[in-house]
C-alpha cells in the first residue's frame, strides 16, 4: 500500500507539473480518434481533403473548451449526415437541438459523455465505459451516455440505409424518407439492447458504489459486470440480436481494468472519503463511522514593535503608539 501511495503522490506532481500538456494531448487524441471514426462510418474512403477536414476539425477541439467539444462533434456529425442526405441530417440538428434545450443547459459539463460514448460505440466498446461512468458520475449521466449511443446509432442506421434513400430519392417525399429514417433507428435491436445495457449498468453501479460497506466499490464493479454481461445475453435470445463475444469480452476485460485502476486510486488510496468500521469486544459490537477531521494549521505570527527614538533597546512590550495617539500626532512630535 505503501508502493501505491508513492505511485499516486509521484503521478499527481508530474500531472501538476505538464497538467496543460496533458490535457492538450488527451483531447487531441480522443478528438482525432471521433472525427475520424464518424468519417470512416459515413463516407468510407479516405483522400488528403478528408484527412485535412479531420485535422483542422481536431485543432479547433484542442483550442476550446472541452465542454463545447460535444458542439463541434455534432455539426461534424450533421455536415457528413446532410452530404448524404438531407432528411438524416434535419433528423440529427432536431436531435441535438432537443438535447441543448432541455439538458446541457443546465448540465454542461456531462456533455462530453455524448463524444465518448459515441465513440465507444464506433469501437465496439460500449461496455467498457459503463461502469467508469457508474464509478465516477451519478444516475443522470445515463442521459448523456444513452444519447451518445444513440447518436452511434444515427450513424449506423444511415451507413446501412443510405443505398435505400437514395434510391428512393424520387418515389419517396423528404417527409417519408424522414419518417422512415426515424423508424429504422427505433427498429434497430442492437442499438436499444446497448441503450438499455449500459442504463442497467450506470444505475447499478451508482447504487452499490453509494453503499455504506467497505468494498461497495468492488462489489459494484462486479455487479456491474454481470449485469452489462447478462442484459446483452438476454437480448441475444430473447430479440435474436447478434452479440460478437470477441468485441464483447474485450470490451468488459478493459472496462474491468479501468475500474480497477479507479478503484486503488480514487478510493483505496483516499484518506478523505467516510469508513465503516465494525469490531466487537466480550460484550458489545460496535459500527463506527469514522469521518475525516479536516483542520486548517495557523502560522504564528510575530509581530515586532519599534519603540520611539531614543528609547535604546527594542521591547516587545513597548508600542509604537500610545493608546491615545494617533499616526498624525506621532510625526509632529
Amino acid at each position: 500500500m505503501t508502493a501505491l501511495l508513492e505511485l499516486r503522490q509521484k503521478i499527481s506532481e508530474v500531472y501538476g507539473r505538464y497538467e496543460a500538456y496533458v490535457r492538450i494531448c488527451t483531447k487531441c487524441l480522443l478528438a482525432f480518434l471521433v472525427f475520424y471514426m464518424i468519417h470512416s462510418q459515413l463516407s468510407g474512403s479516405m483522400n488528403p481533403r478528408s484527412l485535412a477536414e479531420i485535422v483542422v476539425a481536431t485543432l479547433i477541439a484542442v483550442m476550446i473548451p472541452i465542454d463545447a467539444c460535444s458542439i463541434l462533434v455534432a455539426i461534424f456529425v450533421i455536415v457528413h449526415m446532410l452530404m448524404i442526405s438531407v432528411e438524416a441530417g434535419v433528423t440529427a440538428v432536431a436531435f441535438f437541438l432537443f438535447l441543448l434545450l432541455t439538458y446541457f443547459i443546465f448540465k454542461p459539463r456531462q456533455s462530453v459523455l455524448i463524444t465518448v460514448m459515441c465513440l465507444a460505440g464506433m469501437l465496439n466498446l460500449t461496455g467498457a465505459a459503463a461502469i467508469p461512468i457508474g464509478l465516477l458520475c451519478g444516475p443522470i449521466a445515463v442521459i448523456p451516455a444513452a444519447a451518445g449511443t444513440f447518436v452511434y446509432g444515427m450513424i449506423l442506421t444511415l451507413r446501412q440505409n443510405s443505398s435505400v434513400l437514395e434510391a428512393s430519392a424520387q418515389r419517396l417525399t423528404s417527409m417519408e424518407k424522414a419518417a422512415y429514417f426515424i423508424k429504422a433507428i427505433g427498429s434497430n435491436e442492437r442499438i436499444l439492447l446497448l441503450m438499455a445495457a449500459l442504463v442497467v449498468t450506470i444505475v447499478v453501479v451508482y447504487m452499490i458504489r453509494k453503499l455504506p460497506y467497505s468494498y461497495a466499490w468492488a462489489i459494484a464493479i462486479a455487479a456491474g459486470t454481470a449485469c452489462y454481461v447478462l442484459t446483452v445475453l438476454v437480448g441475444n435470445v430473447a430479440f435474436g440480436v447478434t452479440v460478437h463475444l470477441l468485441y464483447l469480452s474485450i470490451s468488459i476485460i478493459l472496462g474491468v481494468l479501468i475500474s480497477s485502476v479507479l478503484h486503488v486510486f480514487l478510493f483505496l488510496l483516499d484518506g478523505t472519503h467516510t469508513e465503516f468500521l465494525e469490531y466487537e469486544d466480550e460484550n458489545y459490537v460496535y459500527y463506527v463511522r469514522a469521518i475525516p477531521k479536516y483542520s486548517v494549521a495557523r502560522t504564528d505570527k510575530k509581530v515586532t514593535t519599534i519603540t520611539k527614538a531614543g528609547d535604546g533597546e527594542t521591547s516587545e512590550e513597548d508600542s509604537f503608539l500610545d493608546d491615545d495617539q494617533s499616526l498624525d500626532d506621532y510625526f509632529r512630535t
